[in-house]
């Protein structure tokens, strides 16, 4: 049963429906996307009775306007926001009953970078590659436009209200070096840890661009073009570290010194420019 829940009234600065990503075409290609902030993501779902890795909206920054076209449940999570319904501040972190007719404004940001959006029952879109996860970069789907309908797949029914903590969201980031840490001597490789570095205004889905202590290599920074990931941690010419999202390239030639542990992954969803990072080694 599709039903229509949501009209655009303002898609925001960059709103896009996004899952737990496009699992096992890596080797094609073709990045995994998904949510940059899984566990908002999951959150969001857990709070409308949704299974994880359910289609959602990641919202970049503030401006998104919806008008309820159905009564529905749903839940914010990620950033730190000011939220509206009808005018009257909400909360996140918590299940909603939003009704028809009503209106939702993500007004202002006090920390993060990105709200997800959950509805009980996901957000109905084409499923490219066993997933709903947009890729502009790959010309997979594309941003969400004012005027579009969104729709969910199941009816409306009664769901128990919940709340939850918000997770820490910091700037610290755990590393385990490799796999090309052969390419910077120990004291190349201890500049990573010993050092705090800003985020540039140059990141996207695809990666974040930092600026600090210049990361020397031992002879170049090209390698043999190798498999990269969401987390890993290049070093290009510059000596300025470059850190791979989910929609970044799934192959690539300057050197890895590290990735970022799984269990901080999340936190790059939320890091904006301006942000200063630091990293210490993974035990």
């Amino acid at each position: 049963m599709i039903r229509q829940v949501f009209l655009i009234k303002n898609p925001g600065i960059y709103t896009l429906i996004q899952d737990g990503g496009r699992v096992g075409y890596r080797s094609f290609g073709v990045p995994i996307s998904g949510a940059l902030d899984e566990k908002a993501l999951n959150q969001a779902n857990y709070l409308v009775n949704n299974p994880k890795g359910y289609p959602g909206l990641e919202i970049l920054s503030t401006g998104m306007e919806l008008l309820a076209l159905a009564d529905c449940y749903v839940a914010f999570t990620g950033a730190l926001a000011t939220i509206l319904v009808d005018k009257k501040v909400v909360k996140t972190y918590e299940t909603l009953l939003i009704k028809k007719g009503q209106t939702i404004i993500i007004k202002t940001l006090k920390s993060g970078l990105r709200t997800y959006l959950g509805v009980h029952g996901g957000f109905v879109s084409d499923v490219i590659m066993g997933s709903v996860s947009i890729n502009e970069q790959i010309l997979i789907g594309s941003r969400l436009k004012r005027d579009e309908v969104l729709s969910t797949c199941k009816p409306f029914t009664d769901v128990l209200i919940k709340t939850i903590k918000k997770p820490v969201y910091d700037n610290h980031y755990k590393v385990i070096l490799g796999p090309d840490n052969h390419k910077f001597s120990s004291k190349e490789i201890k500049k990573l840890f010993n050092n705090s570095y800003e985020v540039t205004n140059k990141l996207s889905r695809m990666g974040i661009n930092l600026l600090g202590e210049k990361i020397s290599h031992i002879n170049g920074a090209d390698v043999l073009s190798h498999p990269v990931m969401f987390g890993s941690i290049q070093i290009p010419a510059n000596g300025q570290p470059i850190i791979l999202l989910a929609d970044g390239q799934t192959t690539g030639g300057y050197a890895v010194i590290g990735n970022i542990c799984g269990d901080d992954l999340y936190k790059l969803g939320q890091t904006k420019a301006g942000d200063i990072m630091t990293f210490s080694r993974s035990k």
